[in-house]
């Protein structure tokens, strides 16, 4: 403590200043200065109760700030785990997305790199199952001539009945060519054929298949019996272009899409002109 007068100023000499350094706090908790107001001290209590909870480490907080995820979402890979699909499905993905691009844009105005991202892949990925962008094409017309062709097969075997045998070969044929996403495909090789030839020389390679099939069955019925001697090539490229007929006048707005009763006539119809130019 320090003497004081009785006028309350410190004695002189005595190295002390001020009104406060003496007195106790009227707040009892420090004896050196003003103490801060009651309100302040709530208020910072307050702001650390609110910062506590956006900050996220209340477990009310962390409930709240849960990301929902999409129970449909394909689940990304982690290190050192398996591929989440083949190799096999990828090309799949690649193939279709080719082919949904194609025909939209054209073959000439769609990028490698907008089939790959169309297909959720890389452009490295893309190049590593593909070598060119005519490749796609190619696949891709041989996997819509893959998914037709079980029933060209079904017809070729069927050795019971030449004419029903028949009938059933042009009958998948006619589906497959008049099917509007091969007219589609047929007008885009013929519009950009010429500017890239590659576009021709895969729809001969997609189309081989098609063709061996046609060929077989002429060849088959010929040795049998049920067709005359001749030309095995040019009858099957006769055969399939009373199809091809039809699918031209599609392409040139000759007429409307078949529908399935009109099919089956011009499927019966043709095996009836064939018929009666090359049976024995």
């Amino acid at each position: 403590m320090i003497d004081r007068p009785d006028d309350g100023k410190p004695k002189a000499g005595s190295g002390q200043t001020g009104n406060y350094e003496g007195t106790p706090s009227r707040h009892g908790s420090h004896p050196f200065g003003p103490q801060p107001h009651p309100c302040r001290i709530w208020l910072a209590k307050i702001w650390k109760i609110i910062v506590f909870f956006i900050s996220g480490r209340h477990p009310v907080s962390r409930k709240r700030n849960t990301v929902m995820v999409d129970s449909n979402q394909v689940p990304t890979r982690g290190p050192g785990r398996p591929p989440l699909r083949s190799e096999d499905e990828t090309r799949a993905l690649i193939i279709a997305a080719a082919a949904r691009a194609f025909l939209e844009t054209g073959y000439i105005r769609t990028g490698i790199d907008t089939i790959a991202r169309d297909a959720g892949v890389s452009t490295r990925t893309l190049y590593r199952l593909f070598a060119a962008k005519e490749d796609l094409l190619k696949q891709a017309m041989e996997a819509r001539i893959d998914a037709a062709f079980g029933s060209l097969d079904a017809a070729r075997g069927t050795k019971a009945d030449p004419r029903a045998s028949l009938e059933a070969l042009l009958s998948g044929y006619t589906d497959l060519a008049l099917s509007d996403e091969a007219v589609r495909l047929t007008r885009l090789i013929a519009a950009e054929g010429q500017q890239v030839p590659a576009l021709a020389e895969s729809y001969r390679q997609a189309t081989a298949r098609i063709t061996g099939a046609f060929e077989a069955w002429v060849r088959e019925h010929q040795r049998n019996g049920f067709l005359r001697p001749g030309n095995t090539e040019t009858a099957a490229n006769l055969l399939r272009g009373t199809v091809n007929e039809a699918q031209r006048q599609i392409l040139l707005g000759l007429r409307d899409a078949f529908a399935p009763a009109e099919r089956r006539d011009w499927v019966k119809t043709s095996v009836a002109l064939f018929l009666d130019g090359f049976a024995a």
